[in-house]
This record gives structure tokens, sequence and C-alpha cells, in this order.
């Protein structure tokens, strides 16, 4: 058992480490019209609420 949660965490700090170390979320890409990945995807998700309230919060009266 211990050999597997050592192997599997090797294995998550190994993906973590590529995907970090290779992945540029700012890098301009042609196909992308030469926007970021981060920027080409903004809007498409549409405007960000600079508050999102809490779905369980009670409303104050």
């Amino acid at each position: 058992m211990n050999e597997t949660v050592e192997a599997r965490a090797q294995a998550k700090r190994e993906v973590f480490d590529f995907v970090e170390g290779w992945y540029n979320p700012g890098h301009r890409h042609s196909a992308l019209g030469y926007l970021s990945p981060n920027d080409f995807e903004r809007p498409a998700a549409g405007p960000q609420p600079a508050f999102a309230p809490c779905p369980n919060a009670r409303e104050v009266q």
C-alpha cells in the first residue's frame, strides 16, 4: 500500500511540474488569432461578477 501512495504522490508532482513548466497561458498562438489562451477564453466566459453572494447566506433585513 505504501508503494502505491508514494507512486501516486510522485505522479502528481510530475504532472504538476510538466503543466507548470510547459504550459504557458500567456503565450500567444496564431491558431487563436494571436491571443493567449487566457485572452481567447475570457470573452466566452462572459463578464465576471465582482461579487458573488454565497448561495446559503440568509438575507439580512
